[in-house]
This record gives C-alpha cells, sequence and structure tokens, in this order.
C-alpha cells in the first residue's frame, strides 16, 4: 500500500500514525509538506526535496514543495505550482490512497488529483481550523483583511469535500459528531484520536519539577490562566516549580516576570524528541488548561497523551475527551477552567504522591492499550483495506 499525505504541519498526533506504523509494515509513505517559516532559508534553493525521515524508516519520504514567499499570497501560488509536481508524484510512487489534512487547499487538491487518479481519499480531521480563525476574530484579534472571509468560505468547501470523501478520520468523538450532522453515512467515519510513543522510562528518576506543560503558548489558550494557578499555589506551597515546553510567548514571560515568578517558571523553548521524553519523566504532573468553550470543546489533546505515555497523572480541564479519559480510566484530576479549582487539584496530587504515582501506572496503560502510534496505525490500516482499489 502506497500513502499520499498531504500535511502542511509539524504536528506528530496527526503523522505519527502514518510514520510510525505503515512503512514498517511494508507500506510506502509519501509525505508532501509545505515549507514552515522556520525552514524557509534552509531550503528555498531547492525544487523538490527528498530526504528519508530522520529516525530512517524504510519506505518514508519527505517531499518538500518550494516557496518564494511567506505570506497568504504565496500559499495559494504554491498550492496551484504544487498540483502537477502533486500529480506526478503520485503515478511515479504508484500512490493508492491519498490522505488531506484540515487546510482547504491541501483538501482540494488531494480530492481533484485522486479524481484524476481514480483512488480513494481520505479526509483527516485534525483540528476545526477555520472554525479557530473566525474565533480569533470575535475576540478581538487584529487580522489579515481577507481571513475572516476566506476562513467562512473554507468552511462551506471543506464541508462539500467531506460529503465526497471515501472515508472521514475524525480526531474526537465532537468532530465525528460534527461530520455525521453534514449528512455523512456513518460507515465512512473512524475516529482516530491522537496518539503518543511510550518512551523508556527510567527509574527513581529525580524530579527536578513539579509541573509541566507541554504545547503552543499562544494567545488563545489562555496561559495567564496558569500564571494565577501559580499565585494561588504559592499561597499554600513553597517553591512550586513549572516547566513549560514549546513556542516561546514573550507576553506570557513578561507577565511572570512582573508577577515576580521567574523563580516558579522556566521557558525550555522548543526541545528534541528525546530530550522531551526527559523533562517530562523529571516532572511530577503534566497540566492540561485547555479553555472549555467554543472550538476547544473539540480537541484531542496530543499533551494529554504524551503525559500519559510518560506516566504522568494529569490536572485537565473538562473539555469531553479529558474528561472522559480520566473518569474512565483514573489517570488524574479533570475541573472546570477555574484557576482555584485547578490549583486545588494540584494541590491534592503533589500531597498525595502515592495516588498521583497509581494514575500515572494507569495512565500508561491506557495509552499502551489503546493510543500508541501502533494501535491506531492498525485502526487506520484496517479501514483503508476495506477502501475499493484503483480502476
Amino acid at each position: 500500500m502506497n500513502i499520499l499525505l498531504l500535511y502542511k504541519e509539524n504536528f506528530s498526533g496527526t503523522y505519527g500514525p502514518f510514520v510510525h506504523y505503515f512503512p514498517k509494515k511494508g507500506n510506502k509513505l509519501v509525505w508532501v509538506q509545505g515549507i514552515d517559516k522556520q525552514d524557509f532559508k534552509k531550503y528555498k534553493n531547492i525544487k523538490i526535496y527528498n530526504i528519508k525521515h530522520k529516525n530512517k524508516v524504510e519506505g518514508f519520504f519527505l517531499y518538500r514543495i518550494p516557496i518564494n514567499a511567506i505570506n497568504n499570497v504565496s500559499y495559494i501560488l504554491r498550492k496551484i505550482f504544487s498540483f502537477s509536481k502533486t500529480k506526478d508524484l503520485v503515478n511515479k510512487e504508484s500512490i493508492d490512497i491519498i490522505v488531506s489534512v484540515d487546510r482547504i487547499l491541501d483538501i482540494v487538491l488531494g480530492y481533484l488529483i485522486s479524481k484524476f487518479q481514480k483512488i480513494p481519499f481520505i479526509y483527516r480531521f485534525d483540528f476545526p481550523l477555520y472554525e479557530s480563525i473566525i474565533y480569533q476574530f470575535k475576540k478581538g484579534r487584529r487580522l489579515w483583511i481577507f481571513k475572516v472571509p476566506f476562513a467562512k468560505l473554507a468552511i462551506l468547501l471543506r464541508n462539500y469535500f467531506i460529503k465526497k470523501a471515501d472515508l472521514v478520520l475524525p480526531i474526537s468523538n465532537e468532530i465525528k459528531g460534527y461530520v455525521l450532522s453534514l449528512g455523512i453515512n456513518p460507515s465512512k467515519v473512524e475516529i482516530v484520536h491522537s496518539g503518543a510513543i511510550i518512551p523508556n522510562v527510567q527509574k527513581n528518576i529525580y524530579k527536578k519539577y513539579d509541573l509541566v506543560y507541554l504545547g503552543t503558548q499562544a494567545e488563545n489558550r489562555k496561559l495567564d490562566f496558569l500564571i494565577k494557578v501559580l499565585q494561588h499555589l504559592n499561597e499554600k506551597i513553597q517553591n512550586v516549580k513549572l516547566v513549560m515546553i514549546g513556542d516561546i510567548n514573550k507576553k506570557l514571560e513578561r507577565i511572570v516576570k512582573g508577577k515576580k515568578l521567574e523563580d516558579n517558571v522556566k521557558f525550555a523553548g522548543y526541545v528534541s524528541n528525546l530530550k522531551l521524553a526527559k523533562l517530562l519523566q523529571q516532572s511530577k504532573l503534566g497540566l492540561c488548561p485547555q479553555p472549555t468553550e467554543d472550538f476547544f470543546k473539540t480537541m484531542s489533546p496530543l499533551k494529554f497523551v504524551e503525559y500519559l505515555a510518560c506516566g504522568l497523572p494529569v490536572v485537565a480541564t473538562d473539555i469531553p475527551e479529558q474528561k472522559e479519559v480520566i473518569k474512565k480510566h483514573k489517570c488524574g484530576i479533570c475541573v472546570p477552567h477555574d484557576e482555584r479549582k485547578f490549583a486545588d487539584a494540584i494541590i491534592y496530587l503533589l500531597n498525595h504522591p502515592k495516588k498521583a504515582e497509581q494514575m500515572g501506572i494507569r495512565g500508561q496503560k491506557f495509552v499502551r492499550e489503546h493510543r500508541t502510534f501502533d494501535v491506531l496505525g492498525k485502526k487506520i490500516e484496517k479501514r483503508f483495506l476495506q477502501l475499493p482499489t484503483k480502476s
């Protein structure tokens, strides 16, 4: 089976089942990915770039399509340019299945090529990207003048192509409900949640940090909430240490400095996968403070699964997926998006380390049985094998 993945981002929760499962089962994965800003200088002179995955998984190739400028117009031009290039790749690599993720131009590209080549088209519904743009605009964020009209048009087009897909893979029960509300046959819908790799857990590792937050620090995540949580913690516990891993929010750094919490918070920035596993295992509790309104309710947070994979108990807000998993598998504490209740849950687990340890053990068992990339990959493979072959 030869699979073409059209996915601009570098988010392991989405590409993980494809990269970590399919190639080692003798399948070929061809990933057509746009160039992110940080990669632009490195690849600007390359027409088409082909490298093996850094873990050297046999059968995995990464193609990067060139771009002349980093802005919205060039993104559209790149997709128009990449149609013929991608279509050629489908022939060259004998592609059997096309998978598009989230972005409307990838969806259109994937669907059109699938029709030209008469192969199945799969839509992976990972994140309500365009709803999030409209949400940010309503909350007062200044955006490019055409971005909101484009987002509204993209939603209409996305929903049209969802109905045309041979298979839809939503990331959560909530997104599945949305997909089914469009009138799609339930037999064409299969939930594939976020997954993770269970690392080699080091025994008796020194717990350098009390708390860890992993993931984006984008403004819409409202992470000033965590600063308020820390202030409540400092009223009852001495020297609580929080490490924040991911893109560094300068505004958040200024808030930390203004509240004189520099001794409590370490901004680690982006780290390698090896260092990430170590930092997580050096922490006592994983934090999932997602806001609970609007599109956040549809999420299947990667950080949530990665904490559990490392044996960490979690303190999480009550978005549906986190609430359901914690209730069923007793791997943490779930509370409303309220800083005092969130702080109280942290205090409880820090004061009851044996209970926290048992939660971590149960959480890792849950990931091993239900959420590793191999488990999710097998689930996807089973559905792919039921699809019609190239006619």
